[in-house]
Formats: C-alpha cells, structure tokens, sequence
C-alpha cells in the first residue's frame, strides 16, 4: 500500500495536468511531456534569453573641403607694350591726408588717405607723369597724384608708362611758336562745381583722365605756370614783362573729345 500511494498521486497529477493543458482539438499531453514540465517547475522558471541590441554602425564622415579665398587684386590696367620694363622706385608722401586713387584722377573713386612721410612703392606712371601707380605698405595699390610725392626727375624716368583702364583721357600740348614744348604750364578742366587739374611735362603734354560716365560741356582754361617752366629762368623770374599764356587761354569741350587739343604759347 505504501507503494501504490506515489503512484496514485503521479495519476492524479497527470489528471490534473491534463485537465489543464488540454488543446483545443482534445488531444492530451503525454505523461513523459507532463514530468518535464514538473521538473520545471520544481527547478524554476526557464531561463530567459537577453537579446542586446547591436551597436549602430558609427556613420562615416566626409570631411568638409577647405575653400581657399585667392586674395584681392586691384583693377588690371594696361601697360604700354613700347615702354621698357622698370624699376620700382621709393617714394614719400610730402603731405597729410593725400588720397590713393583707383585710377589717376580727382574725379576717381579714394580707396584710403595716407598720411606724411609715408613710403610707397612707384610701379609706373601715367602718361604726361602726373600720376604714380603705387603699392601701399599694407599691400593696397592704386594712383596717387605727383604733386604729393617725393621723387626725383632721374626716377621718374625708370618708371614704366601705364595706360589706365576705365577712363576718358583728354590730352592736350602746349608749344611755342618755334616748336618748342613747354612744361609746367597748368590747367583746370571744370563742370559747374566739379574740377580737376593738370600740368605739361617736359615735353609740353597735359593729360585728364575722367570716369568714362562723364559728359557734356566742359571748360578748359589756363591756370599756372610753374617755377620749374622752361619759360622761366633765374629764381622763377620771366625773361621779359611777361611770361606769356598759351592760346587760347581757355576753350569749351564736349565730351567725350576725341582729338588732341594743341595751344600756342605767346
């Protein structure tokens, strides 16, 4: 009898078992199917499987290209193919708040005022020499006018001649009635209240440069005449009552002028 008890309880156990985990179909569990779920339950609950995610693939970066910035150049302008290559030259401004231009002109945009004793470095020159086409020593170039500089007659001449781009020129001659050209005889070229000014070289030519949106009636007229004129001798004196005036005196233009404008001294 002892040993029928156990096996009464195992009986009733797979009764209950089957009383409780019957399918749908009415099919019952096994008695070997129905041990092992006890032996489960005796030992635990199964063991559960712990799923990590996988690390997310770091992304791979495409490194960003470096813009390189070309620095800034001034305008191009053209240089004369019949003048000789030049020298650089050294020259002072003789003045304070002496503007470097765009292009040699009053009437020309100011990219900075320079102060005295100030050293610049001379590339060339525009025809009729009034203006230098300079670099600063920050590196900014541009036209800066003759009568605020230093700079000698020998070093003029080592100066290439650059012709400015962007701009009407108007050019004029004064000569006697031999031929012969004079310098530094001044003029003034005025419109209403704008004005700007120039002076014959040594071999009597006088330039303007203006911006090409320039136009209509201008008057040209003779203003100076300089210490360092060929008309003049001594310490500046005439070599009579009178040093003369070129003629006309004065004249109307029309711009744009295409032709050259000749005076005759007398």
């Amino acid at each position: 009898l002892a040993k029928k008890t156990p096996i009464i309880r195992i009986r009733k156990m797979e009764t209950e078992i089957v009383d409780k985990n019957s399918y749908t179909g009415g099919m019952k569990l096994t008695p070997l199917f129905s041990l092992l779920l006890l032996f489960a339950a005796a030992c635990g609950s199964l063991p559960q499987v712990v799923v990590t995610p996988a690390a997310p693939a770091s992304p791979t970066l495409t490194p960003i290209p470096t813009l390189t910035l070309a620095p800034a150049t001034p305008s191009p302008v053209a240089v004369s193919t019949s003048a000789p290559v030049s020298s650089t030259v050294l020259v002072d401004v003789a003045a304070d708040n002496v503007i470097l231009r765009s292009n040699p002109g009053k009437l020309f945009p100011a990219i900075r005022t320079m102060s005295n004793k100030e050293t610049l470095m001379a590339f060339g020159r525009a025809p009729g020499d009034g203006w230098l086409f300079v670099k600063t020593s920050n590196h900014q170039a541009g036209w800066v006018s003759v009568s605020f500089v230093t700079i000698a007659p020998a070093e003029m001449g080592l100066l290439a001649v650059i012709e400015p781009t962007d701009a009407q020129v108007i050019h004029g001659s004064v000569a006697d009635i031999n031929h012969d050209p004079i310098g530094g005889v001044g003029f003034a070229l005025v419109h209403g209240q704008t004005r700007d000014d120039a002076t014959t070289n040594a071999s009597g030519d006088f330039y303007f440069y203006l911006p090409q949106s320039a136009s209509g009636m201008w008057q040209l007229g003779y203003v100076s005449l300089a210490c360092t004129s060929n008309i003049r001798v001594g310490s500046c004196q005439c070599p009579t009552v009178s040093c003369g005036q070129p003629n006309p005196p004065s004249t109307m233009i029309n711009l744009p002028l295409q032709e050259a404008l000749n005076f005759v001294w007398k």
